[in-house]
C-alpha cells in the first residue's frame, strides 16, 4: 500500500486534477480481498483460468505503476469483459476508468471516462466496511466546469484592468522621456565629435 501511495504522489497529468483523484481513487479496491492460494500440481480449469485473470491483473497493475497507462488501460478492459469472477470483473473495470480520466486530454475524452465510470457505479456492490468511491461522481462531473472557470480566472488576472490604464501610461511616458534624454545625450556627443574632426582639419 505504502508503495502505491508513492506511484499516486509522483503521477504527473499530465494532468488535470481528475487525474490526480483518479489515482487516488484506486486505493478503494484494496477493501476486496483476494485470498491466496498454493497451486496443486493438477490445477482444475476453472481454477486455472482464474489465476490466469489474476496473473493478468497483477500485470496491469504492475504496468499501471512504471507509468505504461496504455497496457494498463488494455489489460484491465478486457478483465472487465473476461472471467467468472464478478468482484474481479468490477475492480478492472473501475481501474480502466480510473486509466481513462488520467488519460484525458480533450472534453470528450473526459465525457467517454465518465461514461465508463458511470458504467462501474451502476455495477458497483458496495462493502460495509469500506469508503464508498460513488460518492466522489459529483466532484468528477464538477471538475471540468471548475478547471474552466479557473482558466478563465487566471487569464483575467493577467489581463491589464481599466484601472492600470493611468499608472500604464504613466511608465510608458516615462520610458519615451528616459529614450530621449539618451538620444539628445548621442546627439550631443556626435556634434562634439565632428566639431573636434572640424577643428583637427583647419
Amino acid at each position: 500500500m505504502d508503495t502505491l501511495l508513492r506511484t499516486f504522489r509522483r503521477a504527473s497529468l499530465r494532468a488535470l486534477p481528475a487525474s490526480a483523484l483518479a489515482l487516488a481513487l484506486f486505493l478503494v479496491p484494496g477493501c476486496i480481498h483476494t485470498p491466496p492460494g498454493k497451486a496443486p500440481s493438477e490445477v482444475p480449469a476453472p481454477l486455472a483460468a482464474e489465476a490466469h485473470l489474476l496473473r493478468q491483473w497483477d500485470q496491469a497493475m504492475k504496468a499501471f505503476r512504471e507509468g505504461d497507462l496504455a497496457t494498463a488501460h488494455n489489460i484491465f478492459e478486457r478483465l472487465s469483459h473476461e472471467g467468472t469472477d464478478q468482484r474481479l470483473r468490477q475492480r478492472a473495470l473501475f481501474a480502466m476508468a480510473c486509466v481513462r480520466l488520467l488519460e484525458a486530454k480533450t472534453p470528450e475524452d473526459y465525457t467517454s471516462a465518465l461514461n465508463a465510470w458511470e458504467l462501474w457505479k451502476t455495477q458497483y456492490q458496495p462493502d460495509s466496511l469500506c469508503e464508498d468511491p460513488r460518492l466522489l461522481t459529483p466532484v468528477l462531473e464538477r471538475l471540468p466546469a471548475l478547471q474552466e472557470k479557473a482558466r478563465l480566472a487566471e487569464k483575467n488576472k493577467t489581463r491589464p484592468q481599466p484601472s492600470d490604464c493611468p499608472k500604464l501610461l504613466e511608465e510608458k511616458e516615462k520610458e519615451i522621456s528616459e529614450l530621449r534624454q539618451r538620444l539628445q545625450a548621442l546627439e550631443s556627443i556626435h556634434r562634439e565629435i565632428e566639431e573636434k574632426k572640424k577643428g583637427l582639419k583647419d
